[in-house]
């Protein structure tokens, strides 16, 4: 005799889940036949099916119908294949990607784009490839969010490089970057640029200097005076002391660069960790239902 059921099935935690099959058993008949508990014996389980590997069955009376006997199947999903299809991939990438703030110079910044838009790509398409193969469900499954996680992390990659570009031009276009390099911007040289940094219009009140005769100051300001006839000027002085007008040194970019490194770190370890803790909880719930029924398999 063959009998065929259908059981509805949770893919929230797909492709590690754990299905829970429960197949009723009704005795009709003439009267009120009974089956004792300790008679009841179902033999099977432990089969390797081409998905699913089927545990020790399990058994139990319905509590309503006391004469339908409940049969409990638990099918576990073989994962091995999509560990190695989608899983393995990912985290390779995931690696490249932290690699690629090491790996290549700081001014290097279209190769380090590019590999960032190339892992992208790639898990961009495989993602799409799996998603033919996947069984149809309205609800998002584990397998989605692995993939939208790790599209969205490459895309955060590229922000990063693009914030340490960002960051190293805004360091090479300063003043102080100039005034390490020897061009002369912002310092007190008799130059064309100098006086445009000692006196700039609408000026706050000067700062006095901590070493400068009244003739040298009297000569800058006559030379200031010559060159914006038709405005008023207040001296700001650049100096050493503790008046000193700095200009703030922006960040640099090789901070940024390991900033970024390490965050992603963690977040891709905090995203592991919540990733594997949530597939653990749900089929926790499904053994804690299955602890219910009695293991009524022949037992000599």
């Amino acid at each position: 005799m063959f009998v065929s059921s259908y059981c509805p099935a949770d893919l929230t935690a797909f492709p590690f889940d754990v299905q829970l099959c429960v197949v009723p058993v009704a005795l009709v008949g003439h009267g009120t036949p009974s089956v004792d508990k300790e008679h009841l014996v179902i033999t099977g389980g432990g089969q390797m099916l081409p998905v699913f590997r089927l545990l020790p069955l399990r058994c139990g009376f319905n509590p309503v119908e006391p004469m339908e006997v409940l049969m409990v199947m638990v099918l576990e999903r073989r994962s091995e294949a999509f560990l190695l299809s989608a899983v393995g991939p990912c985290l390779v990438l995931g690696l490249l990607g932290h690699l690629s703030f090491l790996a290549f110079p700081l001014n290097h910044f279209s190769e380090r784009a590019n590999t960032s838009l190339s892992l992208l790509i790639v898990v961009a398409a495989l993602f799409s490839q799996s998603v033919s193969t996947l069984p149809a469900s309205a609800s998002p499954k584990a397998i989605d969010v692995w993939f939208f996680y790790f599209i969205l992390r490459f895309f955060l990659f590229f922000v990063c490089h693009c914030l340490v570009e960002f960051q190293r031009r805004r360091v090479s276009a300063s003043p102080r970057h100039d005034q390490h390099t020897g061009r002369g911007g912002g310092t007190l040289e008799g130059e064309k640029e100098g006086m445009d940094a000692l006196f700039v219009p609408g000026g706050k009140a000067p700062v006095e200097p901590t070493s400068s005769s009244s003739a040298s100051q009297k000569t800058r300001t006559d030379m200031c005076h010559k060159r914006f006839p038709n405005k008023q000027l207040q001296q700001v002085w650049v100096t050493q002391g503790p008046g000193q007008v700095q200009v703030p040194r922006p960040l640099s970019p090789v901070t940024v660069n390991i900033a970024s490194l390490l965050l992603g770190l963690v977040i891709d370890c905090v995203f592991l960790v919540a990733f594997f803790c949530y597939l653990h909880r749900k089929n926790l719930q499904v053994f804690n239902l299955i602890a219910e029924f009695d293991n009524c398999l022949w037992r000599r």
